[in-house]
């Protein structure tokens, strides 16, 4: 049964097309049958004429009017005021006018539809109809298989078919460009539900896509009701053909060799209080500058790895410090304490940390280890699984949970490094001629994006 056959056999029409209407609103006179129904925010269509073409114009109701023209005669306004009605006139007479914002339109064939850009107004008498679940299955036939339904529109129990293309070649299936997609709602709204199901959507494309997930509350990580039910979301995932990985950060993937993760690590773990005894956080900080100032030398000039011998670069940044003799406003010290007595405490301070301060060397050398890549994986090796490979989707758990401290600060700054690193990598591609074809999903974004 085609799309035409299946309204003309379905219950009747809620009203007809009206006056004025255009391509973009068409009013509806409102039969008397439906004038005490639910009306507003629902899916309705019509089919108009296009020359030789059938066309099928779907849109939602979004608002009903009540005309009545003889409440509107100011010679009856005085009996409405002292009645409150007119006898045989007030409801009676009432005409009900809704509007339909027009979202879509279809050339219909026997075989399939076709999306349109409807080219002209409809005539006036055109019935309007509901749109149920077998006027919308009937309508996608064609795309089954490529869309995903991420719920029903608003208070109707008609199912809202989407469909999300890679950003790869038009001529490829895909969209030709990327696009940014934000999911917004209040908490309990089902924000990750939806999320999870675009992103169900976007995995079909296993043959040309890959997807990153990264997930600083553990909800995508542990599968914590990300579907409904007793859907898992992993299971869902590789149905559609995709490798499903998950890892947890720093547990299970190297951190980069970044001066400012470095120090910012050391910060937040407490090594800079302990092996310089500084108190106020205005200095701990511009101790931190210093210490990524040198590192970030250090890793430019020699390729330093962090992990490579934590000792060996502790004695290294200790004795830098050592050797500033506190005359030079470039002088490392300097920046921090302009006194130089000052300097010299801190010194002290740092003498003592080399003799004695295992606390501080414990310090050292756990934060070194985040950077180790022993039995863990690169983030380079992630970002190429992403960026340069198809069929991968990746949960990166960067909530730090039991393992880094003050990890809102770091989150930030860790998602500006993989940023970076696949910014760099797309960079690459494109340089060769290639495209990048990747969906980087950030769950709670607001968090880690400024205004």
């Amino acid at each position: 049964m085609n799309i035409i056959d299946l309204l003309d056999s379905d219950s009747e029409p809620l009203g007809v097309v009206g006056s004025p209407s255009s391509s973009f609103e068409a009013v509806v006179d409102v039969k008397e049958v439906s004038e005490k129904s639910k009306l507003l925010g629902e899916l309705v269509c019509f089919h108009v004429e296009e020359g030789d073409n059938k066309v099928l114009v779907l849109g939602q109701i979004t608002e009903i009017e009540t005309k009545n023209r003889w409440h509107e005669e100011p010679s009856f306004k005085g009996i409405i005021k002292r009645h409150g009605r007119l006898p045989n006139l007030s409801g009676v007479a009432d005409n009900r006018i809704a509007k339909i914002n027009v979202q879509s339109s279809f050339i219909l064939s026997s075989d399939n539809s076709e999306a349109h850009k409807l080219a002209n107004s409809p005539s006036t008498g055109v019935p309007v109809k509901r749109i149920t679940n077998d006027v919308m299955q009937e309508l996608m036939k064609q795309y089954e298989g490529q869309l995903v339904c991420l719920g029903k529109a608003y208070d109707t129990d008609v199912n809202v078919p989407f469909w999300f293309k890679h950003f790869g070649k038009p001529d490829e299936g895909g969209g030709g460009d990327a696009y940014h997609i934000g999911v917004f709602g209040r908490t309990g709204s089902g924000k990750t539900t939806t999320a999870a199901n675009m992103i169900l959507g976007y995995a079909q494309h296993s043959d040309k896509m890959s997807i990153l997930i990264l997930d600083p509350q553990e909800q995508f990580y542990e599968d914590n009701n990300v579907l409904p039910g007793q859907i898992r979301f992993e299971e869902e995932i590789t149905k559609t053909g995709m490798q499903y990985e998950k890892y947890k950060v720093p547990e299970q993937v190297a951190l980069p060799d970044n001066a400012k993760l470095f120090s910012e690590l050391l910060l937040n773990y407490g090594f800079i209080k302990h092996a310089f005894d500084i108190l106020t956080e205005q200095k701990l900080g511009e101790m931190r500058e210093a210490i990524e100032r040198y590192v970030d030398t250090r890793i430019e000039s020699s390729h330093l790895r962090i992990a490579s011998d934590p000792d060996k670069l502790f004695s290294q940044l200790m004795n830098y410090f050592l050797n500033d003799d506190g005359k030079d406003d470039r002088e490392p010290l300097k920046r921090v304490y302009s006194q130089k007595s000052k300097i010299e405490e801190i010194k002290d301070n740092i003498r003592d940390t080399l003799k004695s301060g295992l606390h501080a060397k414990n310090i050292w050398s756990k934060v070194s280890s985040l950077f180790s890549e022993s039995g863990k994986i690169p983030l380079k090796t992630i970002v190429n699984k992403v960026v340069e490979q198809s069929g991968n989707t990746i949960v990166l758990n960067i909530s730090g949970r039991g393992a880094l401290r003050g990890m809102d600060d770091l989150q930030t700054l860790y998602v500006k490094i993989i940023e970076d690193a696949i910014k760099e990598k797309g960079a690459e591609l494109y340089a060769n001629g290639e495209q990048a074809n990747c969906l980087v999903v950030m769950d709670e974004a607001h968090r880690f994006i400024s205004t």
